[in-house]
């Protein structure tokens, strides 16, 4: 994203400097940090260490894995639990709370802007998940559930069905279909691929709280984008990490390790192009 963003100056990158174990932008920011950290610590304690553990409602920050393996050394009093606690939330606050409020406000910027002038404003919400987990020695080489895997380059998401339109009428769509059907066909041509699910929509993902958010906002601003004759829309982009590493990073995540892999410039530079050809095939239709 970040070289992406260097070599587009129409791209404003706001990139979340902390992992998800300090807490989780792309969950509902919990009403009471410290409440939900400490439930979840407490159920992972219960469960035991390597157990899987349900972490329903307080997963905006995780103390274990993805495969539920522990990542937080727990405490055993009360006084140091708390300590932790607060620890979590005070970093949280000086990292993720800044990204958090510096995304939110380009976009309130962003829109005051072409409110005046029309147009198009695309917000997206960019990560990336592997199709394998870890083991106990550090190798990602677990394979997920079929249901769990991302299609071979990336899934964008707008809380609709597979072709992109409405799922629930609850749960609107937060980037019209047909502009993400367009935005899935500009990445299939940009990114190159030979079979077109290698793109797919709403698949296995729908898009988490950033989209909801900012779709919730968008749809609050309808009647002012009719006037202006703005499009405005969120959409969540899921990379497969397989594809975005490349092999020779693969390779070595699958094998036993603490360390992370050495990133390759080369493939660096070729996703950023990859997805400046996207966006430039998706602004031109």
């Amino acid at each position: 994203m970040r070289e992406w963003a260097q070599r587009d100056r129409r791209i404003v990158a706001v990139i979340n400097p902390h992992p998800r174990l300090v807490r989780d932008p792309n969950r509902a920011r919990p009403a009471d940090i410290a409440a939900d950290l400490t439930t979840a610590i407490e159920r992972t304690r219960a469960a035991g260490p390597w157990q899987k553990v349900d972490l329903s409602g307080v997963d905006a920050i995780r103390p274990v894995t993805f495969s539920f393996f522990p990542i937080l050394a727990v405490p055993g009093d009360d006084a140091e639990l708390q300590r932790l606690v607060h620890a979590f939330v005070e970093v949280g606050e000086r990292g993720l709370g800044v990204y958090e409020r510096t995304r939110d406000a380009l976009t309130e910027r962003f829109i005051a802007a072409k409110l005046r002038v029309g147009g198009r404003f695309t917000r997206l919400s960019f990560h990336d998940t592997m199709n394998t987990t870890t083991t106990r020695d550090g190798a990602v080489d677990v394979a997920r559930a079929p249901e769990d895997r991302l299609p071979a380059v990336v899934a964008l998401s707008n809380r609709g069905d597979p072709r992109g339109d409405e799922r629930d009428p609850a749960d609107p769509p937060t980037m019209d279909p047909e502009r993400l059907r367009a935005l899935a066909d500009a990445h299939r041509a940009g990114f190159r691929v030979e079979q077109p699910d290698a793109v797919a929509l709403n698949t296995p993902y729908l898009g988490s709280q950033e989209i909801r958010a900012a779709g919730a906002r968008f749809r609050e601003l309808a009647d002012q984008a009719v006037e202006a004759a703005l499009e405005l829309d969120a959409v969540q982009a899921e990379f497969r990490r397989e594809y975005l590493l490349g092999a020779d990073a693969v390779s070595e995540l699958h094998r036993p390790g603490t360390e992370w892999i050495r990133e390759d410039p080369a493939q660096v530079r070729a996703v950023a192009e990859a997805s400046r050809r996207s966006w430039d095939l998706y602004r031109a239709l």
